[in-house]
């Protein structure tokens, strides 16, 4: 079930209000540990892509709140600067 766009919002801003930054931030830590985990596990055929999908959806989600409370605008001065270098790198490749 996905949550309209506005809802989806408001929750993240609650779970970081409540949680706190320092939390929120060791939430983020340990979901990227468990993306890694999993992403070494299906190389290994230990276990299935759906399961590297829902660790993926787990840090997506704490970037998503860390994204709100932290300074968008060098978010995007570092999001725009990552984008034009993958363009360089791609160059003129065709699908």
């Amino acid at each position: 079930m996905s949550l309209p766009l506005n809802e989806e919002h408001i929750l993240l801003v609650k779970a970081w209000k409540k949680f706190g930054e320092e939390a929120q931030l060791q939430v983020l830590e340990e979901e990227c540990a468990e993306l890694i985990q999993a992403i070494s596990k299906l190389r290994r055929g230990k276990i299935r892509f759906g399961k590297v999908i829902e660790e993926v959806v787990d840090v997506d989600l704490c970037i998503a709140q860390f994204r709100l409370f932290n300074k968008g605008i060098l978010w995007n001065q570092y999001h725009d600067a990552k984008v034009k270098r993958l363009k360089e790198l791609i160059g003129d490749f065709k699908l």
